[in-house]
C-alpha cells in the first residue's frame, strides 16, 4: 500500500495498490498494452522493443 503526505502535511493519505497481472512482477497494465501494441500493431520484433 502507498503512502502520500497531503497537500497541507498533517494528513496522510493511503492509496491501494493497482491488481497485479502476474504475481511479483513488475508489468503493469499500460507496459503490458505498450509491448502487446509494439508486437502487433507496429510489428516490432521481440528483442528490438527491449
Amino acid at each position: 500500500m502507498a503512502v502520500y503526505a497531503g497537500k497541507d502535511n498533517q494528513t496522510i493519505v493511503k492509496a491501494d495498490r493497482p491488481k497485479e497481472l502476474l504475481r511479483n512482477s513488475i508489468l503493469t497494465p499500460s507496459l503490458a498494452a505498450s509491448i502487446l501494441n509494439a508486437k502487433y500493431v507496429n510489428g516490432l520484433p521481440l528483442y528490438r522493443i527491449s
